[in-house]
């Protein structure tokens, strides 16, 4: 899930069959020249979280990096991940989120917050770590700077049904 211009591209194995998707056009364009250069499987969707274009559970592991401070409706995105997510597997997301701390949140979120919205529509103060926990069971977190920067790794329940 937001894929863009492919940062992380680098990381992934040669073996690994990826399919990324990203709502900017231009980005896809970026990464799919790097998808090249790399010689990995590749095909990109231009789609938003909130409407993904696949069929439900086809997917064995979904990555979201740094999407949900920017989409709409959070609810609605968490949903088609748990969607094309396959029962047993994993949801991996590296979010900002509201801090553990309210006086960072208070100093430095909400400021900020002030700015990126209206420029990016960017939500520093997004609860996406609870959001993860009503979808997913959680197998891995890891917590930065007071909790503004997230590691989450979820797995969908064998049964299919919500955590929650």
């Amino acid at each position: 899930m937001g894929i863009g211009v492919g940062k992380t591209l680098q990381y992934y194995p040669k073996e690994v069959e990826l399919c990324g998707i990203d709502a900017v056009p231009e980005a896809l364009e970026i990464a799919r020249k790097k998808v090249g250069e790399l010689g990995l499987n590749a095909c990109f969707r231009g789609a938003d979280v909130e409407n993904l274009p696949f069929p439900d559970e086809i997917f064995n592991t979904v990555i979201s990096s740094f999407v949900f401070c920017t989409v709409p409706d959070p609810e609605s995105g968490m949903n088609e991940i748990f969607r094309v997510l396959k029962p047993g597997g994993r949801a991996i997301f590296l979010e900002h989120t509201r801090s553990d701390s309210k006086l960072v949140d208070c100093l430095f979120l909400w400021p900020m917050k002030l700015i990126l919205k209206p420029l990016l529509d960017d939500d520093t103060l997004r609860d996406t770590h609870l959001l993860v926990r009503r979808y997913f069971e959680v197998e891995h977190k890891e917590s930065y700077y007071h909790g503004i920067v997230r590691l989450i790794v979820g797995k969908k329940p064998s049964g299919g049904d919500q955590v929650d």
